[in-house]
């Protein structure tokens, strides 16, 4: 049986995950402002972008088949462990590299590492075996990690406008070390007896719903983000402290949707799901009408608000009633067919022409397909709904 939700250990080991996230969302900043700037200097594309965004989403397509061969000989905490040393290590590398294709595959070294991450990370969400504790302590690491975005994008952008954005590398590694000694605090948890019974609690078809809405939403947010860079460097010509302000809208949208999902009851997330992606077609239809920067601003927020609430409600879904490696690998299939629709977004504009890589025309597609889909969840939602009330009627 899993810790209680009120066990020392488990207060611990929030507090360390809490610190950790930190620790690593601020250091990513700079990682993330350096990243826009190098490779823009390296290949002032949107394909640039693309492929950036490409490896980072080819490595969850495999994580989940690694993570199944080293469960049984390395605990979670373990792996954690190697992916933070991974990941200092290619920090380190990202500073020397001077190449697209290097900086490109050593990206793919962090994104595979970062996946791995993840799912390891996925049973200290679930320790407490406590469905509204698991979406309690998702929310408090978004706002942990929103809060860091309100001031850890500027501090970034201000930072390596004196010193040079190649040194954003640097720090990030500096910050992976500090993770370490956080995440190496954390108490190690064991494989729990019939935690492989836990995955069948929900029906199928309630599980395939998340995975079917990650994929699409990773699918047209990440397109979204690559034309958004282009949009912000190609046609409002915007610099570092600009770009950092960006990455803080979206970040620091976070800390609403955090308590938002705080708010809602497990039974009304996939309910509210529609309204998300009625606010991302408003979006990408606002940036399709060749706004400004303040308006450009304005639609970051929303769209960072809704990515958010999307993803940490499909995690909460989804991890909640598992625990252990049940729950990893729960969030493996999760991440898996978001990192699918990743990987086809970027493809997309990877083998598009540039000539038909019309920026507003994509925002305007965008709008209509995030549309499309709103209308197809709420008529699911109808229909959960109706179908649970019949079967409590059933019942009685």
């Amino acid at each position: 049986m899993s810790q209680s939700v009120s066990s020392p250990s488990s207060h611990q080991d929030e507090f360390w995950l809490l610190a950790n996230n930190a620790s690593v969302s601020l250091g990513a900043h700079f990682r993330e402002i350096a990243l826009g700037l190098f490779l823009t200097h390296l290949n002032a594309s949107p394909k640039a972008y693309a492929w950036y965004f490409l490896m980072g989403s080819i490595p969850s397509l495999f994580t989940t088949y690694i993570y199944q061969k080293i469960r049984r000989r390395y605990s979670s905490k373990s792996v954690m462990v190697f992916t933070y040393v991974i990941r200092l290590l290619a920090a380190i590398t990202l500073w020397q590299v001077s190449h697209f294709t290097q900086a490109i595959a050593v990206l793919f070294v962090f994104a595979a590492s970062r996946s791995l991450y993840q799912i390891a990370e996925a049973p200290y969400l679930t320790k407490t075996d406590n469905g509204i504790s698991t979406g309690r302590l998702i929310s408090w690491l978004r706002q942990t990690e929103s809060l860091i975005d309100l001031i850890g994008p500027l501090l970034a952008g201000w930072v390596l406008m004196l010193c040079g954005y190649r040194q954003g590398f640097l720090i990030n590694a500096v910050f992976y070390l500090i993770g370490l000694a956080f995440i190496a605090r954390l108490s190690k948890i064991s494989p729990t007896k019939g935690e492989h019974l836990t995955s069948q609690v929900r029906s199928a078809r309630r599980i395939e719903m998340p995975l079917f809405v990650i994929w699409v939403a990773n699918f047209l947010v990440w397109i979204g983000n690559v034309m958004s860079m282009a949009y912000l460097f190609h046609i409002l010509h915007k610099g570092p402290l600009s770009y950092g302000l960006i990455v803080t809208l979206w970040g620091g949208s976070g800390i609403f949707s955090g308590q938002v999902l705080r708010r809602l009851s497990y039974t009304k997330l996939s309910q509210f799901m529609a309204l998300w992606f009625g606010l991302l077609a408003i979006s990408w239809f606002i940036i399709s009408q060749d706004i400004g920067y303040a308006l450009f601003c304005v639609a970051t927020v929303l769209i960072g608000f809704s990515w958010w609430m999307i993803q940490d409600s499909l995690t909460t879904i989804v991890l909640t009633s598992r625990s252990g490696h049940s729950a990893a690998l729960s969030q493996a299939r999760l991440q898996a067919f978001g990192e699918m629709g990743s990987f086809l977004g970027m493809l997309v504009i990877v083998l598009l022409p540039s000539r038909i890589l019309h920026i507003q025309t994509i925002f305007q597609h965008l709008a209509l397909w995030a549309l499309v889909l709103a209308g197809g969840l709420c008529i699911y939602a109808v229909i959960i709904h109706k179908s649970d009330h019949c079967r409590i009627h059933d019942t009685k």
